[in-house]
């Protein structure tokens, strides 16, 4: 299906639309009937229950927008304990998943392996207050940014455009969140190589781009020119500490925009159009480099 952009209001004093059930309702929605995930497996009837098998979820797959990729699986669980509205949403990644077991089998990998503890990665909602969600992705990569609790965060998820073969990367996924709005991420969880392994924070794989000072900037010398922004792509690193293992591939649907050295940052709320593409793009201002979202 097509690239999706949705803008999502979660209304914490209406029954029903509160906390993370209904985030996990409304997530559910735009993947499925607007970017065309599969729905596997629907417990949205259970209750909340410690085990992650049990408990109160859903789990949607992808083959990728040309749909010869792998399949993968996306997990979205209530949060870090038996509560269906707890402020926490519980996500996993997973390279395989059992519909009768409602688990991940044992010849699978799965990061984050455990709800809680090490490893772990829960993004925070509110389990009563209004907050948006602003949804962009397809069926490659999804970057979802909300506003709960007074302050925004972000999440990124997919497979990136890996650099090596099938054969020898056949799934570079990624997932990360971060509370804040800055789109570089050392902290993520990673499926990759083959036979696939699962890398999990602190450190082991991450988000790296290069952004514009003036050592590289390309209007160096053409004395005062207008305000430009590089829209700039981001590397799906595996890592070991500060020690780079290799280059993944380009994380999809998440891009950084960098002020030229002589321009001012950015301001939350810009869109920017593409010269070369005409895609359009929405901008959560950050310190440095700011996360940009495709919109159009």
């Amino acid at each position: 299906m097509t690239f999706t952009f949705k803008h999502v209001v979660i209304s914490g004093s209406t029954q029903g639309f509160e906390g993370t059930s209904a985030t996990i309702n409304a997530l559910t929605d735009v993947l499925t009937n607007d970017m065309g995930w599969s729905l596997v497996d629907d417990r949205r009837t259970q209750p909340g229950n410690v085990s992650l098998a049990d408990t109160h979820k859903v789990v949607l797959s992808t083959d990728g927008e040309i749909g010869s990729f792998p399949t993968w699986y996306l997990t979205l669980a209530s949060g870090i304990n038996a509560t269906v509205n707890s402020n926490n949403l519980g996500l996993h990644i997973s390279n395989a998943y059992d519909v009768g077991t409602h688990n991940v089998p044992a010849s699978g990998v799965q990061v984050p392996i455990v709800r809680t503890g090490i490893g772990a990665i829960l993004p925070v909602f509110a389990t009563n207050g209004h907050f948006n969600l602003w949804v962009s992705g397809d069926k490659d990569g999804v970057v979802i940014v909300w506003d709960a609790n007074n302050s925004l965060s972000h999440l990124k998820l997919g497979r990136s455009r890996h650099f090596l073969n099938d054969d020898l990367e056949p799934f570079g996924l990624y997932y990360g969140y971060v509370t804040n709005l800055s789109p570089v991420d050392s902290n993520m969880a990673s499926i990759v190589g083959n036979p696939a392994i699962g890398l999990v924070p602190t450190g082991q794989s991450g988000l790296i781009t290069v952004g514009l000072s003036s050592s590289n900037e390309p209007r160096s010398g053409l004395g005062e020119v207008e305000p430009s922004f590089a829209i700039l792509p981001l590397i799906h690193v595996a890592t070991n500490g500060s020690n780079k293992r290799g280059a993944i591939g380009v994380a999809t649907n998440i891009w950084t925009v960098a002020p030229s050295s002589s321009d001012s940052g950015s301001v939350t709320g810009t869109i920017l159009t593409s010269r070369t593409s005409g895609r359009k793009y929405l901008v959560f201002a950050n310190t440095g480099q700011s996360l940009a979202l495709r919109i159009g």
